[in-house]
């Protein structure tokens, strides 16, 4: 495993944590509910992560990043555990792709976007775990107005 595997998966690892911790307390029925005003559903906001996690993943494959694709299957909108599942293949997914670059791939090269901005993989990885801040920013609001308990990792690492 190249270095920068070594020290950047555990932080991912640590976010996906939380994403679990999450999902554990979800049921079914939670992901219909939505905030009041023009806002998405809780499971429209956790199809949208992981099309997210999704784009950021494949572009650690191909080195070319598309926002545009829905990498969903077609059984995740209301279903807890088919979330879960998607999330897991993903997450195997980029650890593999980052996991199986050279030292020299991990350093040198770059992920370019459609508008012709280019990363490096260390920069496109900070993009990605801002990215899921966001996501756990987001979906810390629902889980406060479901009531759902939040376990003293997300308080220290959310709010």
């Amino acid at each position: 495993m190249n270095s920068f595997a070594t020290e950047n998966l555990p932080y991912i690892q640590a976010l996906s944590s939380l994403r679990n911790q999450m999902l554990d307390l979800l049921t079914d029925a939670d992901l219909a509910y939505k905030l009041p005003g023009a806002n998405l559903s809780l499971g429209e906001v956790l199809h949208n992560r992981g099309n997210v996690q999704a784009s950021y993943t494949e572009s650690f494959h191909s080195f070319v990043q598309d926002f545009k694709m829905d990498h969903a299957p077609s059984d995740v909108g209301g279903s807890v555990a088919a979330l879960r599942a998607w999330y897991k293949a993903t997450d195997e997914r980029l650890e593999a792709a980052i996991s199986g670059y050279s030292e020299e791939d991990a350093q040198s090269r770059v992920i370019r976007r459609e508008s012709g901005y280019e990363a490096a993989v260390a920069l496109q990885f900070e993009f990605y775990s801002q990215a899921l801040f966001i996501f756990l920013g987001k979906e810390s609001i629902y889980l406060r107005a479901l009531d759902k308990p939040l376990t003293k990792e997300w308080i220290e690492y959310v709010g």
